[in-house]
């Protein structure tokens, strides 16, 4: 099981940093506006994803806590990613779209996983 909650927290650390990347390069470069509720969001959702995926194990309460909050983000993030699709073939909805959502979703659940077994809010 080591070896799966690996990779998954590798999976979840890569969405973070491409998420922190990207909102943070459009933000620097001026290509987003900090106006925007995606650059901001999107700095938040990579921070809170890399903390999800480093802190997976950790007995702190606060890490555990950014755990939840960060796999709670990457769980909304989704739901409004597949609600903005608009109209697109079945296909490619399920090729584009449905494939990587999925693959991050069971990323996501095997981490939960994890930190259910290190203890829900930190070892006490």
């Amino acid at each position: 099981m080591s070896t799966v909650t690996t990779i998954a927290r590798a999976i979840i650390a890569v969405l973070g940093g491409a998420s922190l990347l990207l909102a943070g390069g459009n933000l620097m470069t001026g290509g987003g506006s900090i106006s925007d509720p995606v650059m901001p969001g999107g700095i938040v959702l990579g921070l809170l994803a890399i903390g999800a995926a480093i802190w997976t194990t950790a007995p702190g309460r606060l890490q555990a806590l950014v755990v939840w909050v960060g796999l709670l983000a990457i769980v909304i993030t989704a739901a409004v990613f597949w609600s903005n699709l608009g109209d697109m073939q079945t296909r490619d909805l399920l090729v584009y779209v449905g494939i990587p959502t999925a693959l991050v979703l069971v990323a996501g659940a095997l981490v939960a996983i994890a930190r259910t077994r290190s203890g829900y809010l930190g070892a006490a």
